[in-house]
């Protein structure tokens, strides 16, 4: 179980059939990640996180930017074809005039405007990546928790009774469920959109590499977005790039307002306007725009339900017991901690009562990797707040905005674009 929420890190098993179907920016960006492992594998045991294992070392993150690296720039040759053959809105959403509208609308200004395609696919996949890694602290943690075992020793034994105790007061398989489907659906959303921007990908690879490319991208800079600017050009362009984000936005908050309206059979209406997007032939739209397999559908229809049934009552989940067991007693395995707390200044402490975080450690490969782990949100106690998570997921990146999920610079550059300060 410990290992289960690193498992997307295994891509290299047939590297010879996977390069021949990158681009050739795959190509040298997987070399050098290779290189990295190869390089770690010779020194003692570092500790990474799910950030840090997919960064650049400064020499070889300086090339990139000398060859200015980045999946999200269209080649001279697409940007003269993407979105230019997208069906109007009405085939799409023939009886949602809301939303056919603002797509239409948002379709006609990237078309309008083609040079603003990377900057939305670094607002959007950027957010789709840090998303990702917040869930998964959740995830996990949830993972680790195991109602109905006596968790405060080393053997954990089964108790009947402390199952049920623990439903009632912390209904932890419920949410435990919900958090899955997040992942399901997180994951697949950031991998479609790694694959539209790079459809030379194969799809077992999309998500590892993608998360070392978005990381490493040298392309547009978000951070100049909220510095001040003197150069007038540079000025009126990011006016004009934060005006489309607002347009973007627009129609996400319309489309994924749906998830809140049921139709007469109970399920959600957005998850309608899915099924009928999908049954409908979209295949001429390149790139991709929404992606929808089998198990963000079931998510989509399955997580409004679900907490929906949430009680008010019931108490937020703590941190995994046998983790907090591990960590106040300091336990180790292979001559490494499996646990610790660190306190307000990062430091590792044993003192639950100085702790702010907590965290486990296990063996990936050639390093130990580093796993935060959270207890259960505020935003998780009801169905309200599991919507705005979810339409985070769906693209609407401004439910995401004051959780702690995403950074400064992704919340000033949103807040630009809703035209709040």
């Amino acid at each position: 179980m410990l290992y289960s929420f690193i498992s997307e890190t295994n891509y290299c098993k047939n590297r010879k059939k996977i390069m021949k179907k990158m681009s050739i920016h795959l190509i040298i960006l997987f070399s050098l990640q290779h290189i990295l492992q190869i390089n770690a594998s010779t020194s003692s045991l570092p500790i990474i996180n799910r950030f840090s294992r997919n960064s650049l070392s400064p020499d070889l993150f300086k090339q990139a930017e000398e060859s200015k690296l980045s999946i999200l720039k269209p080649s001279d040759a697409d940007i003269k074809i993407l979105y230019q053959n997208y069906p109007d809105g009405s085939v799409l959403f023939p009886k949602n005039s809301d939303v056919s509208s603002r797509f239409n609308n948002l379709i006609a200004v990237i078309k309008a405007n083609p040079s603003v395609i990377e900057f939305l696919r670094k607002v959007h996949i950027t957010a789709l990546n840090q998303l990702y890694a917040y869930l998964m602290k959740i995830y996990t943690n949830f993972n680790l928790t195991n109602p109905g075992c006596l968790q405060d020793s080393e053997l954990p034994t089964a108790d009947l009774a402390a199952y049920l105790q623990n439903e009632a007061t912390y209904e932890t398989n419920k949410k435990k469920l919900i958090m899955n489907h997040f992942i399901n659906l997180i994951h697949a959303q950031f991998k479609g959109s790694i694959l539209s921007y790079t459809p030379q990908a194969s799809e077992d690879t999309a998500v590892a590499l993608g998360k070392i490319f978005i990381q490493n991208d040298c392309g547009i800079d978000l951070e100049s977005f909220t510095k001040a600017q003197t150069d007038p050009a540079i000025i009126d362009q990011q006016a004009e790039y934060i005006n489309i984000l607002r347009i973007y936005y627009d129609f996400f908050q319309t489309y994924t307002s749906y998830l809140s309206k049921l139709e007469k059979t109970g399920s959600n209406q957005y998850y309608t306007l899915a099924q009928n997007y999908k049954n409908i032939n979209h295949l001429t739209m390149n790139p991709s725009m929404f992606f929808y397999d089998i198990e963000s559908m079931r998510a989509i229809e399955s997580i409004p339900f679900i907490s929906s049934t949430l009680s008010l009552k019931a108490k937020i989940i703590p941190w995994a017991p046998s983790i907090v067991n591990a960590a106040k007693k300091g336990l180790t395995q292979n001559n490494h901690p499996i646990a610790y707390f660190k306190d307000s200044l990062g430091a590792i402490t044993k003192n639950i009562d100085n702790a702010q975080s907590l965290y486990i450690l296990v063996e990936t490969g050639p390093a130990l990797f580093e796993e935060e782990l959270l207890i259960q949100p505020a935003w998780m106690r009801n169905q309200n707040g599991c919507l705005k998570i979810l339409s985070g997921c769906l693209g609407n990146m401004t439910q995401l905005v004051g959780l702690g999920i995403i950074d400064s610079t992704l919340e000033s550059i949103i807040n630009k674009a809703i035209g709040k300060k």
